[in-house]
């Protein structure tokens, strides 16, 4: 995917006895039950408001990319149109789901430039940030048809040194 996707997205809890700020614990056992809510029939009231961005492939310099898209070359750009739009909503943490920069960790010095990049960028979110890596950041699963190199010990300590 060669576009920035962002969504935002509210939770709602009919009981008014959850406290609306999640903290510590209680985030993380709601990050990790994310994917098996249902909404109920009857919608409460809003508790808080999240949005989630994927796919941002940031590039290590404004104008260049190793990519052989002529849209990746907009990356930079684009991140900085999302974090402006994401700094006028009311949200209470974003979630990237990886693919963060675009050098892929087999190329190392870019990466690391493009991961500057990409922090450059987002001290200015005013929301905290969770990231989860993608192929583009730790390396794709062992499959013969993938372009990527497979994820290794390596590249996952590149992404862990350069993300946290």
């Amino acid at each position: 995917m060669y576009m920035i996707e962002y969504k935002y997205f509210s939770y709602v809890n009919k009981s008014s006895t959850m406290n609306p700020t999640l903290l510590g614990e209680d985030l993380q056992v709601l990050l990790l039950n994310l994917g098996r809510m249902t909404m109920p029939k009857t919608v409460g009231k809003e508790l808080f408001k999240y949005a989630v961005v994927a796919d941002t492939h940031v590039n290590y310099s404004e104008t260049e990319c190793n990519s052989e898209f002529e849209i990746n070359k907009r990356a930079n750009a684009r991140l900085r149109h999302v974090v402006k739009d994401l700094n006028q909503q009311d949200l209470v943490l974003v979630i990237h789901l990886g693919d963060i920069v675009h050098p892929v960790p087999a190329v190392p010095d870019l990466y690391t430039q493009a991961a500057k990049c990409f922090h450059e960028q987002v001290a200015e979110l005013r929301h905290p940030l969770y990231l989860v890596p993608g192929n583009h950041d730790i390396g794709d699963k062992p499959i013969t048809w993938s372009p990527g190199a497979v994820a290794c010990d390596e590249y996952i300590a590149l992404w862990t040194k350069t993300f946290g």
